[in-house]
């Protein structure tokens, strides 16, 4: 039986977990997610534990998914990715705010190239805000959230597990609910997904 995703293709330009784990839900529901690779891979390929020669990081949150190595510094992978982005419905990235602009694919080319392409920018703060230009990885959005302060001894107050959970896992459901209104619509969507405070910030743009 197929998934209530089937029919959507998803190109992903992400690396390590923020984005990838948006694209293996994805996958898991239907989409056929193809993930676009710098020559040699993407660096968690590499990541331990190695089990069987692969790395078990790496496994989990690429798996189900295509893959597809492209040099989009070079003429000729900016041609190949192009090409892909007409027969796409999304296309997931999570680069530093910037960086899709700078290789010639920010949204306004994307919509060039596909009318009603829905774009996803994964990042630590958010396009837009203060703090757009730092780096983000877990143990800082922990620290800033306050979620570290779930770990180690059991304490009284403490936070809504439940309610965290459900925060992180709205990015796939934010992501599903637009595909719908996309439908409906017939219009292009712009989605910036923010994880700072654990909140989840969309820009709606036509």
């Amino acid at each position: 039986m197929g998934g209530s995703l089937d029919g959507v293709r998803v190109l992903e330009l992400a690396r390590y977990q923020a984005g990838p784990r948006g694209g293996m839900i994805l996958s898991d529901l239907g989409a056929e997610v193809i993930k676009i690779e710098k020559i040699g891979g993407e660096e968690t390929r590499r990541s331990e534990p190695i089990v069987r020669g692969q790395s078990v990081y790496f496994s989990v949150y690429n798996r189900g998914k295509k893959s597809l190595c492209l040099d989009m510094r070079t003429e000729r992978g900016k041609e190949v990715f192009a090409a892909l982005v007409p027969t796409a419905d999304i296309v997931l990235q999570n680069f530093r705010p910037g960086v899709m602009d700078k290789m010639g694919f920010g949204y306004e080319r994307l919509c060039q190239l596909k009318p009603d392409i829905i774009l996803v920018s994964v990042s630590g703060f958010g396009q837009y805000g203060p703090y757009r230009e730092r780096p983000a990885f877990d143990p800082l959005g922990q620290a800033m959230t306050g979620l570290m302060s779930l770990t180690g001894a059991p304490v009284d107050g403490g936070a809504d597990l439940a309610a965290v959970r459900a925060a992180f896992e709205q990015p796939e459901i934010m992501i599903h609910a637009e595909l719908g209104l996309g439908d409906a619509s017939a219009e292009a969507w712009g989605c910036d997904l923010s994880e700072e405070y654990v909140r989840i910030n969309a820009d709606y743009t036509t």
